[in-house]
């Protein structure tokens, strides 16, 4: 799996590179993406694949499983399934559409790594290695081909989460554990998405399952790759110090992961401070406003209960269980224990504007945990309780789930146009944009440039054709009602869509 991971930075950094060079077009990236398979064929063939030890891998086919193991099994085949329904239809996440994919299709379009000052673009300095694997798929025409990397990531991530508890726990219930992380609302949400948060988790959970093993500078690496993926992934870097001295009482370890996490990274700061002159831009800048820090404890409580992209509840139904069992708990466990609780601190100390996505990278471990103490608990009408709690819940995911994708039935059919799917479900009363009546489209020729105003994401729109001066622009595109800027009377009213909220304007 380390492989695997170290594969997938690679790939990342061979594009960030090709970027920086300025060699960022398609037949670089396809020519790049060709050498980087035929290397990865060639690994996947030379490893002598043998049969996995009972405490690791997925290795789940010789086993005889028991019925209820036979169910979990179904309803995270059936979870999955119904994620790749959303998966397969149109983009329509805000924050995919602000910057996770327009800034790959933007740089594609330049054929470099550009940084666009200004609120719009302002992350296009951060740390972004999987918006770089979103590049071909972009260069392919289609988000779906990025929704279902990130979709892939979903599926990795539960792989870590069996291997995880399989150290831990018998096969029924290391697949209770998969069950529960797969059960989370924000897990099967994100899965449907172009966003970055579940390629984090998988870095991250394969970091603990890596540390657990005691490969601690392996595990430095894939939470450089987790940083490299979303900067705030370094809030990670003191649990693992902790945990360090709690195991080994040596400040040597926690030096050298630092050093291996922040190497891995470096390449990202130092661009970051090349163009902006600070290598966390748009951190401590005019640009964020969003640091904000809640320190209310009942933002816990909310997180699994209210939370816009909940949590699974079971989580903290066990939790009052986690501390009587403590101390009867083997090392491995306890670091287990101790890691969720210092990740709940770094999540309440974090800026919360993701919601439930900024928990996502350390429930996996969540997971782990809550089936280690339901199978540690000697009450087997309670252990029994929790055990079908855990399949109401899950049947109540997938049931919300596909209620929630159904509307990508019809487009991924064929059964309803693309463009009609995105008129009827794209909110442009917030941001979003798209031509719903082709009227730009069938006007722009290639050497036509147009800025646009008040509207945040641009990923539908043209993208060669944007600009950001407005007097050297051919066509202004203004959403009249979120922007404040009146054109002056050189500016010739061409077309008003009151769908979108928008007025096309042409210099003479």
């Amino acid at each position: 799996m380390f492989s695997l991971a170290l594969f997938i930075g690679l790939y990342s950094y061979g594009v960030f590179f090709l970027g920086i060079i300025g060699w960022l077009t398609r037949p670089d990236i396809f020519l790049f993406t060709l050498i980087w398979l035929i290397l990865l064929i060639i690994y996947i063939l030379k490893i002598d694949f043998k049969p996995a030890r009972p405490a690791g891998g997925f290795q789940i086919n010789n086993l005889k499983l028991d019925s209820l193991s036979r169910l979990f099994l179904l309803l995270i085949f059936l979870q999955l399934l119904i994620n790749l329904i959303g998966a397969l239809g149109p983009e329509l996440g805000f924050d995919a559409l602000w910057y996770h994919l327009t800034l790959p299709k933007l740089w594609l379009s330049e054929g470099f790594l550009k940084f666009y000052p200004g609120p719009i673009n302002k992350y296009s300095v951060m740390p972004m290695l999987t918006e770089l694997l979103y590049i071909p798929a972009v260069a392919l025409g289609s988000a779906v081909w990025a929704k279902l990397i990130h979709y892939s990531f979903g599926i990795l991530t539960l792989f870590v989460t069996y291997r995880l508890s399989r150290k831990f726990l018998t096969v029924r219930y290391s697949l209770l554990a998969v069950l529960i992380m797969s059960s989370n609302l924000v897990f099967s949400w994100q899965q449907a998405t172009a966003y970055i948060d579940l390629a984090r988790t998988f870095f991250e959970s394969l970091a603990l399952l890596l540390f657990l093993e005691n490969k601690f500078y392996k595990s430095a690496v894939s939470l450089g790759l987790a940083a490299c993926t979303k900067l705030l992934a370094l809030g990670s870097l003191p649990i693992y110090w902790i945990l360090l001295w709690y195991q080994k009482r040596s400040v040597k370890y926690a030096i050298y992961y630092l050093l291996i996490t922040v190497i891995l990274i470096s390449p990202w700061l130092l661009r970051s401070y090349l163009a902006t002159g600070n290598p966390v831009y748009p951190f401590f800048s005019p640009m964020l406003d969003e640091t904000s820090i809640s320190l209310n404890p009942l933002d816990i409580w909310r997180l699994f209960i209210s939370s816009s992209d909940p949590v699974n509840p079971i989580h903290l139904i066990v939790l009052p269980l986690v501390f009587p069992q403590f101390l009867r708990l083997k090392l491995k466990l306890r670091l287990v224990s101790v890691y969720c609780l210092l990740s709940l601190l770094v999540w309440w100390l974090t800026p919360r504007t993701g919601g439930g996505r900024f928990i996502l990278p350390y429930l996996p471990a969540f997971s782990v945990l809550t089936a280690i103490i339901i199978f540690e608990l000697r009450d087997k009408f309670i252990r029994n309780f929790l055990i079908y709690l855990s399949l109401i819940l899950s049947i109540i995911s997938i049931s919300y789930r596909f209620a929630a994708n159904t509307k990508y039935l019809p487009v991924i059919f064929g059964l309803q146009s693309r463009q009609d799917f995105l008129s009827k479900n794209l909110n442009f009363s917030f941001g979003d944009y798209t031509d719903t009546d082709n009227y730009l489209t069938a006007i722009l020729h290639p050497s036509d440039k147009i800025a646009v105003l008040g509207i945040n994401n641009l990923f539908y729109i043209p993208i060669a054709h944007i600009t950001d001066d407005v007097s050297g622009a051919d066509y202004l595109l203004i959403r009249y009602t979120d922007s404040d800027f009146a054109p002056d009377s050189s500016w010739m009213l061409l077309h008003e869509n009151p769908l979108t909220h928008t007025r096309l304007y042409r210099h003479p």
